[in-house]
């Protein structure tokens, strides 16, 4: 027992700082989807790049949680709202401040599922932390409590992030099939002009598999710790039951030694000193017993 829980511990201690980086690495790049934009030079469209919605959709780019990245030959004003690092776009999670009656259903749905997806990978980020730091602990105390307490964090790790990745395709759903016609900068797949639809092509990228890779890594490792902790305790129980039997003394006995037994109430001891003087309380001469046919028969001395 001792070395199964030793190898399951060791094993979700190597699956855990994989998982974690994954997980890490998936929040902060921007490689969730990858758009491939081949248009010919001599499109008509490229008349309207001045156009900010358009420009969005008319280059190669890279979308993750919080910004979308051109790679195209695209150049930015630069007081256009949400830019960063001269070829970035921020990505809103605000409200929009206009009238809010203009927008769709569909739309706010997309906006309370993008933080619905962020609030599940914050959440799952900072449990498996905690995961992590519980999996140290059991590595140091080998205790069946601090690896369930491991178990629970990185068992809702895996957890928030599969949810987090049901949230990002439900976004995805609703951009690519429901969202039509809204007001803003930004134009939704179902309205792009036929020849830009032609011409895309959209993949997933790594942000997107580490993702997945970090929900089965934090689930596997969550049954690595459960293991471990059955283990642990199995142990526990096997040295508690071990110590007891030593310490019963009705079934334990050291060899070629006699078990010392209680003395019964009739036990004749040769040793005892027989008393046959005795002195009565009222003064006189002593009193002396004579055996005599086994009884004693006291006399006053003359």
């Amino acid at each position: 027992m001792a070395k199964t829980s030793t190898v399951l511990i060791t094993f979700a201690g190597i699956l855990g700082p994989i998982a974690l980086v994954s997980l890490a690495i998936s929040f902060s790049t921007d490689h969730w989807l990858e758009y491939k934009v081949n248009l010919k030079t001599n499109s008509s469209l490229f008349n309207r790049k001045d156009e900010l919605k358009f420009k969005k959709i008319l280059y190669a780019r890279i979308r993750g949680l919080f910004r979308e990245c051109y790679l195209g030959p695209v150049m930015f004003d630069p007081n256009t709202p949400g830019l960063t690092d001269e070829y970035c776009l921020e990505i809103s999670y605000k409200v929009p401040d206009i009238d809010q009656s203009a927008y769709s259903l569909e739309y706010w749905q997309r906006i309370h599922l993008m933080r619905t997806q962020l609030a599940f990978m914050v959440i799952a980020l900072l449990c498996y932390l905690l995961a992590y730091v519980f999996g140290i602990v059991v590595c140091c105390a080998r205790s069946s409590k601090w690896a369930l307490l491991s178990t629970v964090f990185t068992y809702t790790t895996a957890f928030g992030m599969a949810l987090a990745m049901a949230c990002f395709h439900g976004i995805e759903y609703l951009e690519r099939n429901k969202i039509v016609k809204q007001p803003g900068d930004i134009i939704f797949q179902r309205d792009w002009p036929s020849e830009i639809t032609k011409a895309t092509a959209k993949s997933y990228g790594y942000s997107y598999a580490l993702g997945w890779v970090s929900m089965i890594l934090a689930a596997i490792a969550g049954t690595l710790y459960a293991l471990a902790a059955w283990s642990l305790k199995s142990e526990r129980y096997g040295d508690k039951a071990m110590v007891d039997s030593k310490s019963n003394l009705s079934t334990f006995s050291y060899p070629n030694f006699p078990i010392a037994q209680p003395a019964p109430d009739n036990f004749y001891n040769p040793y005892e000193p027989k008393i046959l003087y005795h002195y009565p309380e009222k003064r006189g001469k002593p009193a002396v017993a004579y055996e005599n046919g086994g009884q004693d028969m006291w006399h006053w001395a003359n």
